[in-house]
């Protein structure tokens, strides 16, 4: 039996994220307790220097995706994940001690096997500068404040074309 399935692209891409959890998430009604099982390799890695930001991916990612999520805090402790493990998707903080989320992303993927991972960029910056480096980049941007929602979404899409362009 076909399953047939109806909407938009993106919208079939984040149903196919939240539903592709190869394991268990289950919300107890009576202790609120939550249960997550990940069993697929795909790993997001997380550059953001702000705790509470670091806390607003990890934690719903964690629940919500079927993806190991990993937070550094800086270019430096991004470079020290990449030499031991190749993330699916860069979620990259625009403002970072020292750098740029866009020269992050541009130093990443000038490291020899990283080329062709994509990222999202995360900011409140919205200057034209700015806009035209991110698409230049063919960058996701998402705007500060953001609904988690939106990037659900925007993940969903990235891993989508990612998976159609392999």
């Amino acid at each position: 039996m076909t399953e047939r399935r109806h909407g938009s692209r993106e919208e079939l891409a984040y149903l196919d994220l939240l539903t592709g959890m190869r394991g268990v998430f289950m919300l107890q009604e009576e202790e609120r307790s939550f249960t997550v099982t990940h069993t697929t390799g795909k790993t997001l890695l997380v550059v953001a220097d702000d705790p509470e930001e670091q806390t607003l991916f990890t934690e719903p990612f964690s629940l919500l995706t079927p993806y190991h999520i990993k937070v550094a805090r800086n270019s430096i402790e991004a470079f020290h994940f990449v030499k031991h493990i190749k993330p699916s998707v860069f979620i990259l903080e625009y403002r970072l001690p020292g750098i740029d989320g866009i020269e992050l992303y541009d130093q990443l993927h000038a490291t020899p096997g990283l080329e062709r991972i994509p990222a999202i960029l995360i900011s409140s910056v919205s200057s034209e500068e700015v806009t035209g480096e991110i698409e230049s980049r063919k960058l996701i941007h998402i705007e500060k404040p953001f609904d988690l929602d939106d990037v659900l979404l925007a993940l969903a899409n990235v891993l989508s074309w990612r998976r159609e362009n392999a």
